[in-house]
């Protein structure tokens, strides 16, 4: 899907190469949102993000308050017609650790609740895929262990996963920096707990971090309150970190952050 959207325009998307059944990594947060919009916009829709410039790499414009999304709560990032955009930390963290059977949370992104078992690829519930080897890379996004209560593959390990969401909270800048979150495939357990998050500037790169898709169903401009799975433009289904979820709002705190990694600038734990 990466390279479909390289091949429809000038602006390209640089990633990790590795099989087409695999999470495409190493994406700035810029760049999946422009990809966003492109979902948007091929479909005839309103673009989530507002981007003033052609260039790749250069930060959104917030949008005015009165085009701005206001369910949860006023959201300046993203615009209120929007059919797809990147999800919440709200939204993703509800996904992963919500049973909506018990309406309790949980510390991991498992049917238990409880620490999965890591494996290298797989459905088996109660799984993810982390603790392997680094050369080993992420499974295929099919494959990508046992689902969240919520029905979401992959949320835990394999591939982490940009949010919307500045690290202050607020959405009101467009060079904060913003929170990923999920682990990849060769973190340990504890980068997979409901208290794990991280933090990187717009244009960071990160082995292992992808991004994950959020959509509208039963669509209408008027409406931005229900919710569904995510397709590609006229084609297929979107998979783990473009993904068939479903992603709702939850209000939480991130606490301030501190410096874990070397390996990309602006990267930090919160």
């Amino acid at each position: 899907m990466v390279n479909k959207f390289n091949a429809s325009q000038t602006l390209e998307i640089t990633h990790d190469s590795r099989d087409a059944g695999k999470p495409s990594t190493r994406i700035d947060w810029n760049e999946a949102a422009r990809f966003v919009n492109w979902l948007n916009t091929s479909e005839g829709y309103q673009a989530a993000y507002r981007f003033d410039t052609d260039e790749l790499d250069d930060n959104l414009t917030v949008w005015d308050p009165s085009e701005a999304w206001q369910s949860g709560g006023t959201n300046l990032f993203r615009h209120k017609n929007a059919k797809y955009w990147l999800p919440s930390v709200d939204e993703w963290h509800k996904a992963a650790y919500y049973d909506p059977n018990t309406e309790t949370y949980s510390d991991y992104p498992t049917l238990s609740g409880f620490a999965p078992y890591a494996v290298s690829s797989g459905t088996t519930a109660n799984t993810a895929v982390y603790s392997q080897s680094f050369l080993s890379g992420p499974a295929d996004v099919t494959e990508s262990g046992g689902l969240s209560p919520y029905g979401v593959m992959g949320l835990g390990g394999n591939a982490f996963e940009w949010t919307e969401t500045s690290s202050d909270l607020q959405n009101s800048s467009g060079d904060s920096e913003r929170i990923f979150r999920g682990g990849r495939w060769n973190s340990n357990l504890s980068l997979l707990r409901s208290s794990s998050a991280f933090q990187g500037n717009p244009i960071a790169t990160v082995t292992g971090l992808g991004f994950r898709v959020a959509s509208v169903t039963n669509f209408a401009s008027s409406s931005n309150s229900s919710v569904a799975a995510v397709p590609e433009p006229s084609t297929l289904a979107i998979w783990s970190f473009i993904s068939v979820s479903i992603l709702l709002h939850r209000r939480r705190g991130i606490s301030k952050a501190r410096r874990v990694s070397r390996s990309a600038p602006g990267v930090t734990q919160a």
